[in-house]
This record gives C-alpha cells, sequence and structure tokens, in this order.
C-alpha cells in the first residue's frame, strides 16, 4: 500500500477545485469564477487500488491579505506545508504573474518535493508557447522536482499527472476507508452547494463578505427539512442577494435543491434566509461562530 498527502496551492482562479474534484471524481470543492471561492482547506481522497491519494485544497494565495479572514486563508496554505508528502503547485498556462513567483519562493524553500502542474492548456492556441514556459521558469531559478502541462476542464494528461503524483506517494496503510472522499461534514457540503449557487446567479455582484450556516437539518425517512441562513455584513448587501420580492433567493434555493438530493440520496425541502452580521469577516468570533476559526 501506497498513500501520500499532496498540498494544492496557487493563486486564485488557477483550477485547484476543478482538479480535485475531477481526480476524485466527486464534488467535494465548490467552483466559480470569482476569486477566492474557496476559504478553507478542504480534503479529496482518491483512492486506486492499493494507492490512496490525500489532496488538500488550499485557498487562494494572496499577496496582500486586507481582512482577518484573507490572513486565515493564508494560514490554511502555511500550514499545509507542514503536513503533506509533497506541494503540488498549479499556475495558468496563459501567464505567470508576480504572485505566481512570490509563491513559487515560498513553495521552493520547503524540503518537501514540489510538482508545478501548468494548467489549462486547453486555451492556449499556440502550443509552441509551452515550449519556454519551464524554460522561463528555471533562468529565473525556480527549478521544480517535477512539471507537467495539464487541462483540468478538458482531463487532458490527468492520467499522467496521477502516475508522477503516486510515483512521491510513500509506503504507508491508507489513512481514510476506501469509500471516502473528503473530510468535510455534510452540513458543511451543503452550505457550499448554496454558496456556490450564490456565486452563479449573481457573479461578481455577490458580495465577498458572505457566508453560509446551516441552522436546521432534519433527516426523516423521505425527506430532508434543511433550514440555512446567508450572512453578509449590510443591509444593502442583503437586499442583492433577495432580489426584487425575494425571487432571486427563490432560484438559488431551487438550483441548490437538485444539488443537495443527489449529496443526501433523498428529497430536500429547503430554505434560506439573509441576515446581517455586521463586520464578521475581520471578527474572530464570528469566524469561529460561522467555522472559519479565524485565529
Amino acid at each position: 500500500m501506497k498513500c501520500g498527502i499532496f498540498s494544492i496551492v496557487g493563486r486564485p482562479n488557477v483550477g485547484k477545485s476543478t482538479l480535485v474534484n475531477i481526480l476524485t471524481e466527486q464534488k467535494v470543492s465548490i467552483t466559480s469564477r470569482k476569486p477566492n471561492t474557496t476559504r478553507t482547506s478542504v480534503l479529496g481522497v482518491a483512492t486506486k487500488g492499493a494507492n490512496q491519494i490525500i489532496f488538500v485544497d488550499t485557498p487562494g494565495w494572496q499577496k496582500k491579505p486586507k481582512r482577518l479572514l484573507d490572513r486565515y486563508m493564508n494560514r490554511f496554505i502555511d500550514w499545509s506545508f507542514d503536513q503533506v508528502d509533497c506541494v503540488l503547485m498549479i499556475s495558468d498556462a496563459r501567464s505567470w504573474r508576480h504572485e505566481d513567483k512570490l509563491l513559487a519562493k515560498s513553495v521552493l524553500c520547503l524540503s518537501t518535493p514540489k510538482i508545478l502542474i501548468i494548467n489549462k492548456i486547453d486555451l492556449i492556441k499556440n502550443k509552441a508557447k509551452l515550449l519556454t514556459y519551464v524554460d522561463n521558469l528555471e533562468k529565473d531559478g525556480l527549478i521544480f522536482d517535477d512539471y507537467i502541462f495539464i487541462s483540468a476542464k478538458k482531463k487532458q494528461s490527468l492520467d499522467s499527472l496521477l502516475k508522477i503524483v503516486t510515483g512521491y506517494c510513500p509506503k504507508r496503510d491508507f489513512i481514510y476507508d476506501t469509500n471516502t472522499v473528503t473530510n468535510k461534514t455534510l452540513n458543511f457540503r451543503i452550505s457550499e452547494v448554496i454558496r456556490e449557487k450564490m456565486l452563479m446567479f449573481l457573479g461578481d455582484e455577490l458580495p465577498y463578505e458572505t457566508c453560509v450556516v446551516i441552522e436546521q437539518f432534519d433527516d426523516r425517512e423521505k425527506l430532508v427539512r434543511i433550514n440555512a441562513v446567508a450572512y453578509v455584513e449590510r443591509d444593502s448587501q442583503r437586499l442583492i442577494i433577495l432580489g426584487k420580492t425575494g425571487s432571486l433567493i427563490k432560484k438559488i434555493s431551487t438550483k441548490a435543491r437538485y444539488d443537495i438530493e443527489t449529496l443526501v440520496g433523498k428529497q430536500v425541502y429547503l430554505r434560506i434566509w439573509v441576515k446581517v452580521a455586521e463586520s464578521w469577516s475581520d471578527d474572530t468570533e464570528k469566524l469561529k461562530l460561522f467555522g472559519l476559526k479565524g485565529g
């Protein structure tokens, strides 16, 4: 048996959560085009034959975190460095930014093996540009143990990626049973599904300061009743999510209910309230209350 723990790091929107979901063959992390969708470390577990690969999906690294929530998200990344057998840094094949360079320098200081995954190659029309990608990094002294070009969305070169990753797995008994796909609770996954649908309908209009908490989960024989609260920091943000006469929150609820029913395997009755909790994203006690554990 081989079992390895791999931290997945990268700046926002490079495809970390998408890759974890595809490799685990389940939706363990929500995805959207909005930066910093992931706020806490989420484990995705892929067990294949005699190999168990544990991916730690981390928030997008931020150069200058401002709020307590932002600083805590960066600390999730630092924590993951100390817990893993290998670090997988993901970059966007279309560009190598200053934020990538800063994160790479931090990663390359670690004693654990480092693999650079260059994602989104499907968006590169002139593939000849990819030939100089690694050369340019190495000229800057950014030398990883392995490199691989992939497209997570198009599932290109993922078998090759798994082969490389498995090579860094130490001989070790499985940490999780073979049916486990994530370490997150059902309530957490449901709250994230709801937040994902808010991102889907609102996009950039969705206030960054939005957090969803499950207040009631009543699992009956044929029906699951769920009461959820979406917290924002100002009443104007509350009105955005509700929409005119509550029309938008109804659409969000309907869309979320479909995914939640797939998750729980039963019919779901879902109600979502939107409430104001002033400055929660910069308040240690509120971050703890909302399960984000600010420190």
